[in-house]
């Protein structure tokens, strides 16, 4: 039974610091709403990095923390 106390507490915990993560406005939605001076040349490159390697499979949309789980 402690078990499932404690998934219960470790789950609740990840999902209040989750909610915590909401970034409307952030520097990176608006660059992808098109202002194209929002991100640096250095952010931008290491986005096209997170893309090229695939990352993008799992981490999309307007999320891209992750829609799978």
């Amino acid at each position: 039974m402690a078990t499932v106390q404690i998934k219960r507490t470790f789950l609740d915990a990840i999902a209040r610091f989750e909610r915590t993560l909401v970034t409307p406005g952030s520097r990176f939605d608006r660059w992808l709403s098109g202002d194209a001076a929002a991100l640096s040349e250095n952010e931008i490159n290491g986005y096209q990095l997170f893309k090229s390697l695939g990352c993008v499979s799992c981490h999309q949309g307007v999320n891209v923390g992750g829609n799978l789980f």
